[in-house]
């Protein structure tokens, strides 16, 4: 079953009167919430009737609401087992939101709390769009996907003002060998040449099972590129799309 309450003015209130059903209705598996000014408060609400052990939606959108960073925490800490996509784009969540929703996939900078945390979040697609997570909060995502904690195939970081060093540490996480990251979007930030660069060598060694390593100055990088351990399918070309200092495509062609 889906249920799309896209723009209704539901508010903290309006979420409050249908969050029961949310919990109690086994058969809801999609739920849009798009655009319905929804705060802390409703998330709260939200999150109480997703810890609902009959709850077992799939894809939550929670786009343009005004969650923030304490509305993504408390969604964070409830996500069911069962949701495999979730868009959180345009609700303000900063860094501190990022981090949360990446602590509840697995990431803790607290290296004994990353021995006990889970990795049994079924969760493959996460839209964090338009919310100034920064480097910071691309930082946290890249070392999800580094140790291996995560079942993401699709993430976009679309407009998030992220710069040179968090895409250099999305890099390093994507191009693990054995990473199910498949879709990765980051236009509308400001990656530049360093960034742009360590995300297409990630993606070039990663083809090849060798580890990729954000440590390669730029102006070694096409070298090392094509004559470190060559592949049977060698990157022949790669080109990098921009638009004033914002990039817009990278596009890595392997043959």
């Amino acid at each position: 079953m889906e249920l799309n309450l896209r723009a209704n003015e539901l508010g903290d209130e309006g979420v409050k009167e249908m969050a029961p059903a949310i919990g109690l209705t086994r058969t809801l598996q999609v739920l849009n919430l798009e655009s319905n000014s929804i705060t802390e408060e409703g998330a709260q609400t939200l999150a109480d009737s997703l810890r609902a052990p009959s709850c077992r939606l799939q894809n939550l959108v929670m786009r343009d609401n005004v969650l923030g960073r304490r509305g993504a925490a408390l969604l964070a800490s409830a996500l069911p087992a069962s949701l495999t996509t979730l868009a959180v784009v345009g609700c303000g969540l900063g860094a501190a939101g990022a981090k949360s929703l990446a602590e509840a996939l697995g990431f803790s900078d607290d290296p004994e709390h990353m021995a006990m945390a889970s990795t049994s979040s079924a969760l493959t697609s996460l839209d964090l769009s338009d919310n100034r997570i920064g480097d910071e909060g691309a930082s946290a995502f890249g070392k999800l996907l580094e140790r291996g904690c995560s079942a993401l195939s699709a993430l976009a970081l679309s407009d998030n003002g992220v710069g040179p060093a968090g895409a250099k540490d999305l890099a390093a996480g994507a191009g693990v060998e054995g990473c199910p990251l498949r879709n990765l979007d980051l236009s509308e930030n400001r990656v530049g040449n360093d960034g742009a660069i360590a995300l297409a060598l990630a993606l070039a060694l990663r083809s090849r099972g060798t580890r990729a390593s954000h440590h390669i100055a730029p102006t070694r990088a096409a070298h090392h590129l094509l004559h470190t351990n060559p592949p049977r399918r060698r990157l022949k070309s790669f080109k990098f799309v921009t638009m004033g200092a914002t990039n817009r495509r990278i596009l890595v062609r392997v043959i």
